[in-house]
């Protein structure tokens, strides 16, 4: 974009070919652009030359955003029938008439008070069915209708930061900044959400302009905006706001992870919680189980067993939800598909009781204390409070109802599954931004149409992943990319830690820590070895190091320094099982069987139930001809699914060869191979492992070929 010539023209033949009346546009800045360059050329120094640039580029960007806007409107049916619909239902959507009717809107409804009580709630019911729609057709014009000037967002971040405007409409304005962001990004867009982060005092609406602001950059944007990255560096010099960005990446890997969460709550949760609990679940709701008197008898403990097991269930729930984890999102998952969740912007509209859904259902249900607890006390997202707030006749119905009649006569409060929180941890910036992000969530995994947006939790793309984001690397939250990469590590995201590590590698401070990290995250087995290295030369007499090199080292198929490596830990550490084990599967590799047998036969009779110690030993005793005493060993654990690995069989298989019984080995070498394409490479290369024990054992280069054939061809 910085290359402007070839940008203007370029943009040029789009206009002529997509959207002539948009040329004069390009025409002022092509004019402007060949005044500046006119007056450079007759040498006039300028001072000012750089900000003037930047300025013609920020213009063209301007004007591409709304290109893209254009072919957006084109190509996604359901984003034009929604800025259509908003722009028939009024004609001014300018800052300032929106800013009006904002206002307008909160004076009003100050002003029901001095209604008479008999018309107050009729004109409250109408002045807020409005109010929705409005929001409604705004947050599509805000989403939809191009790039901002500054003069729009000085407007807009004015109105939100403003206490005459409604806290719930300056959220969903925030929600709609953040949506169109996604999709294109725009600068006064970002800088509104940016400016709203740092200065707004409602935390609900500070989270939800943390998440947009962070959500919508992309790596790209510096090439246009470059003042984007000072903005960055000038935030993170605060602790607390690095500390917020590094809560926010660590909930952002929480949604990430909500499906696989969701298995265990479904598989093994809900089960034990059904089955210990005293109710079952019928066609007709929850009834009482009878009590069953003869296993009272037999197991006169079984209740009190049974409420231990149910307390466990909940009380591992609730540590999932103190932790992050989104335990709600498979029960309310089927909830979304209600008329109500086909505006787009009841998606991210905060949960409020004057919302003329909610206010429909509170108005006509029994039961209403049961719902108002519930959603005031559970710590749903809002998203998940609208859906109960929808399914709630049908839920009524299926509790029993001398439950619903306790909590109506306040005798009993409704405890949601996870445990209810405190006022004070429901109103910390975590948990909000953890509910926000959760209705993020549910939006870009449910939304009917969500396929028309850039999904932010894509798999592939990584936008979550904004610690390995180049804009950052240079700030002081690089401070925090260690923090966030054994976050990842621990939740087996590997591949998501080293690129968050290679983001800070050229400015993190090279210490032992950063050097075992990034040893642990490669795949490539040669450069983890030199990070282990260079951690080695920073702390020589580390155990932990030398024990992770010595395991790449295996890895690599090298086996004499690993050897020694072990050695030299077992005089630190000479009772270690794992570095006795570890040393005399090098001393195999290495075909010094003789020194292999004393030592792994001593931990044989130290750990004679050790599954590990006797794969060792059997594969040690194959290597020196006592195959009939290994063979004992293999024919016990081969056919035991639990125990029996791939290796034992491929073991096995090697064993029987050295016996020379042919046919039991190539038997279990089929076995081994049983679900790969047995090409000749792959066998081959498989044989070609082991080659130096088979040839100790006498076995030649004509029988590995004559086997790799038997098993491809036979």
């Amino acid at each position: 974009m910085q290359y402007l010539s070839s940008a203007i023209d370029g943009m040029e033949n789009y206009l002529l070919m997509n959207n002539p009346s948009d040329k004069e546009r390009l025409n002022v800045i092509k004019g402007d652009y060949q005044l500046m360059t006119d007056y450079w050329k007759r040498g006039y120094q300028d001072p000012m030359r750089s900000q003037l640039y930047m300025k013609q580029v920020h213009r063209l960007y301007m004007l591409l955003v709304r290109q893209e806007w254009r072919e957006q409107l084109k190509k996604n049916p359901l984003l034009n029938e929604g800025n259509v619909r908003a722009k028939n239902y009024r004609q001014d959507w300018s800052a300032e008439a929106v800013g009006h009717a904002l206002e307008d809107f909160v004076s009003s409804v100050a002003m029901l008070e001095l209604e008479p009580e008999h018309l107050r709630k009729a004109k409250s019911d109408k002045l807020y069915q409005e109010h929705q729609q409005l929001m409604s057709h705004l947050f599509q014009i805000l989403l939809t209708d191009g790039a901002w000037t500054e003069g729009e967002a000085d407007t807009y971040q004015r109105l939100l930061l403003s206490p005459t405007v409604d806290q719930y409409d300056q959220q969903l304005i925030v929600s709609a900044l953040m949506l169109s962001c996604i999709q294109i990004f725009d600068y006064w867009k970002f800088n509104v959400m940016f400016n709203v982060y740092q200065q707004a005092q409602d935390e609900d609406l500070r989270q939800r302009a943390l998440v947009g602001w962070v959500l919508s950059l992309s790596k790209d944007v510096r090439s246009v905006y470059p003042e984007v990255k000072d903005k960055l560096m000038e935030l993170c010099r605060e602790e607390r706001y690095r500390e917020e960005l590094t809560e926010l990446q660590m909930q952002l890997i929480y949604c990430l992870k909500t499906e696989e969460d969701q298995k265990v709550i479904t598989e093994e949760i809900m089960p034990d919680l059904v089955k210990n609990s005293n109710f079952e679940v019928t066609p007709h709701g929850l009834i009482e189980k009878e009590e069953d008197s003869l296993e009272e008898i037999l197991h006169p403990d079984i209740s009190e067993r049974k409420m231990e097991m149910l307390e466990q269930s909940v009380n591992r729930m609730a540590d999932m939800h103190r932790q992050g984890i989104d335990i709600y999102f498979g029960g309310f998952a089927q909830m979304k598909r209600f008329s109500f969740f086909n505006d787009l912007s009841n998606w991210f509209v905060p949960y409020h009781v004057n919302h003329p859904a909610v206010r429909q259902v509170l108005d006509k249900v029994k039961g209403r204390r049961f719902l108002e607890i519930i959603t005031r006390y559970g710590a749903f997202c809002d998203s998940d409070k609208y859906s109960f707030v929808m399914a709630y006749d049908q839920v009524l119905n299926h509790l029993p109802k001398d439950i619903t009649k306790m909590v109506e006569d306040g005798e009993a409060v409704p405890m949601p599954v996870g445990g209810e929180l405190s006022g004070e941890e429901q109103k910390s910036a975590a948990f909000k931004r953890r509910n926000y992000l959760q209705d993020v969530y549910r939006f870009y995994r449910l939304y009917v149409a969500r396929h028309l947006f850039n999904d932010v939790f894509d798999k592939d793309k990584k936008s979550y992943l904004f610690f390995s984001n180049w804009l950052y690397n240079e700030t002081d939250l690089n401070r925090n990319f260690m923090q966030v990469a054994r976050f990842l590590i621990k939740r087996k995201m590997r591949n998501e830690a080293r690129m968050v590590l290679e983001n800070g590698e050229h400015f993190l401070p090279q210490t032992f820590d950063f050097f075992m990290l990034m040893g642990s995250v490669y795949e490539v087995v040669a450069i983890s070895i030199t990070y282990y290295r260079q951690a080695l030369m920073v702390k020589p007499d580390s155990e932990k190091a030398a024990a992770c090199l010595a395991h790449k080292l295996f890895e690599a198929e090298i086996y004499e320094e690993p050897l020694s490596i072990y050695e030299h830990l077992l005089t630190m550490k000479p009772d270690s099982k794992r570095y006795q084990l570890n040393r005399v599967v090098c001393l195999l590799k290495l075909n010094r069987c003789d020194e292999a047998v004393q030592p792994i036969y001593m931990l044989s009779y130290m750990y004679p139930d050790d599954v590990q110690v006797a794969r060792v030993l059997a594969w040690a005793q194959s290597l020196t001809g006592k195959t009939e005493e290994a063979e004992k060993f293999y024919k016990g654990i081969v056919d035991d699914a639990e125990r029996c690995t791939p290796d034992d069989i491929l073991n096995y298989g090697y064993c029987l060869w050295i016996k020379r019984d042919m046919e039991g080995a190539i038997r279990m070498l089929n076995r081994y191979f049983a679900d790969a394409e047995k090409t000749y490479d792959l066998v081959r290369g498989t044989l070609a492992s082991e080659e130096d024990v088979l040839h100790a054992n006498g076995i030649e280069e004509a029988d590995i070929n004559i086997m790799t054939d038997c098993l491809v061809y036979s």
